[in-house]
């Protein structure tokens, strides 16, 4: 099907079905008895629902003009084509029976497909994406190759992530991730596990992986592509940088071709911070302080109704939201867009790193509780003892015993090690956290801190609202190691500075600050020491008594 459009018309009706149509305006005058109807009459007739069209209003721009486009155009074509030899739907749960060496081909006809390379008429990719998106089938099978991506947990520098971080790409070229997000809603998920992947791709083509030097190039010419790698692998020419620009050729040597990914419209950063306010936020909130109030008593275990694999869920939408809002923050103009209005993204954020300190303590790897001391060995005696008991009372275990036929035919016996028995819901065991109401939420205190302070850089409209919604002290709070927020306090203290900088009401609150309590330094407790707080409300250091003295 490669560089055959008939052919790739043929393998997508074939794999999601043939467009709606839309009726043609008829100009026949209505009958002499029949009243006319009071609404205003429309020329268009309803769009099925396999079309797309309406699900998400005006997020999806022209969405009826694109799906008549795409109707016409695949109907200039399939002219000869009969209707009834289709019958799409067969590939739609192809991905839950395969793995990842086995699913590659179908990574490869999709993006073959949809994504413009050299070689490709770029009018008819578009056409096919439309499509893919327009009919239920489409949706289904993108949706499910999604899913596969991240239930087997396939690396960014995989074969099949590529192939569908340009799938992604094209969906973002053609103005449908808005359309493409909603389609992959549940009520009963705040982000559901295909949307969660999207948005990690997402992330993926604003920000292209920084490719190590002397690999080959698998870039395209065209500005708005930030892989295009052909179906058969065959390079793409690159783009490489101007002699006038570059230091590396003002010296003599060989410039590498660099990538150049996709600008950041304004539409796309608007959509997705207000999913994240209005869908994503206010139940997140409501878990973390359910949480809170099971750690302080108030609330019962049994009130708490998720799953270790329900937070999994959740987490991993949450992570993927703030990774690609840290993102966008990194960008001026895409900057401006989220702090655009009331700036009720940065009250939210506030809100949300409060919560988060006031209901998940801060964990220290250095300080976790030491292991249990080993069991005596058994005397010769009680090893007899046990080995009679043993013989006496044997029985069969076939459920954690493992049997192999060796070189020669006969049976090997293995037995399972205690890890193999248990189950993967034991996890965080080393610190007893296997219930899930102890869900440590980890890395989102640091993206937190991290977007607080790019938003606070020389802006006192934010900075003042940090303020007011209770945020110094809540920052102030992260300035402490917290193994589960890597390099949290260093992000900390940069926020701190960027929110107290040029703003003298925020200076004067910190500095009318008294210190409450020291925290114990595992680095003090070595050498002896530790610090406390003297009647100045300063904190001084003094040598530890001796022990038995």
């Amino acid at each position: 099907m490669t560089q055959n459009e008939t052919r790739k018309l043929h393998v997508w009706l074939h794999m999601f079905g043939t467009p709606s149509s839309v009726s043609p305006a008829t100009s026949t005058p209505p009958a002499k008895n029949t009243p006319k109807p009071k609404t205003k009459a429309t020329n268009k007739s309803q769009p099925s629902s396999g079309s797309g069209i309406g699900l998400v209003g005006n997020t999806t721009g022209n969405c009826g003009n694109n799906h008549t486009e795409t109707v016409a155009k695949c109907n200039s074509l399939s002219a000869g084509f009969n209707a009834k030899y289709y019958k799409p739907g067969f590939m739609t749960e192809v991905p839950r029976l395969l793995q990842p060496d086995e699913i590659e081909p179908l990574p490869m006809i999709l993006q073959s497909g949809v994504v413009s390379f050299e070689g490709t008429d770029q009018a008819m990719q578009a056409v096919r994406c439309k499509l893919m998106l327009a009919q239920g089938y489409g949706r289904s099978l993108l949706r499910e190759v999604l899913v596969f991506l991240g239930a087997w947990e396939v690396d960014e520098d995989d074969f099949c992530y590529r192939m569908m971080a340009q799938v992604v790409e094209a969906i973002l070229l053609n103005g449908l991730i808005p359309y493409a997000y909603e389609c992959f809603r549940d009520e009963k998920d705040i982000v559901t596990p295909a949307q969660s992947v999207l948005l990690k791709l997402l992330v993926s083509v604003y920000r292209p992986p920084v490719q190590a030097p002397g690999t080959p190039h698998l870039g395209s010419p065209n500005q708005h592509s930030i892989l295009s790698i052909h179906p058969f692998n065959i390079p793409s020419p690159s783009i490489t940088a101007s002699p006038s620009n570059s230091a590396a050729s003002s010296v003599g040597e060989s410039t590498e071709p660099y990538e150049v990914p996709p600008t950041i419209e304004g539409s796309i950063p608007t959509f997705f911070v207000g999913v994240f306010r209005k869908q994503v936020l206010p139940p997140t909130i409501k878990i973390i302080q359910l949480q809170g109030a099971i750690r302080k008593g108030k609330e019962k275990k049994e009130k708490f109704e998720y799953s270790l694999w329900d937070l999994d869920r959740i987490y991993e939408g949450v992570y993927q939201f703030l990774e690609l809002l840290v993102l966008f923050s990194e960008d001026e103009e895409a900057k401006k867009v989220l702090l655009a209005g009331d700036k009720g993204l940065v009250a939210d954020l506030v809100q949300f790193l409060g919560e988060l300190d006031r209901a998940i303590p801060r964990w220290v790897a250095s300080k976790a509780p030491p292991p249990p001391p080993p069991a005596p060995a058994p005397t010769k005696d009680e090893d007899e003892l046990a080995s009679r008991v043993g013989k006496a009372y044997m029985v069969e275990r076939p459920f954690d015993v493992e049997v192999t036929r060796g070189e020669e035919g006969e049976n090997i016996i293995h037995e399972l090690d205690d890890d193999e028995e248990e189950d993967d819901d034991g996890r965080d065991d080393e610190r007893g956290l296997a219930e899930p109401e102890d869900f440590t939420w980890p890395h989102i205190k640091r993206y937190l801190v991290l977007l607080l302070s790019g938003f606070a850089w020389k802006n006192k409209a934010v900075q003042d609202i940090v303020r007011e919604k209770g945020g110094l002290q809540v920052i102030l709070n992260q300035c402490m190691i917290d193994d589960d927020n890597p390099y949290i306090r260093e992000h900390a203290i940069l926020c701190i500075r960027n929110v107290l900088e040029g703003n003298p009401t925020n200076q004067k609150i910190v500095e009318e600050l008294d210190a409450v309590r020291t925290v114990p330094s595992e680095v003090l407790d070595k050498n002896g020491y530790e610090h406390f707080i003297d009647e100045n409300g300063r904190v001084q250091l003094r040598k530890l008594p001796e022990k038995g003295k």
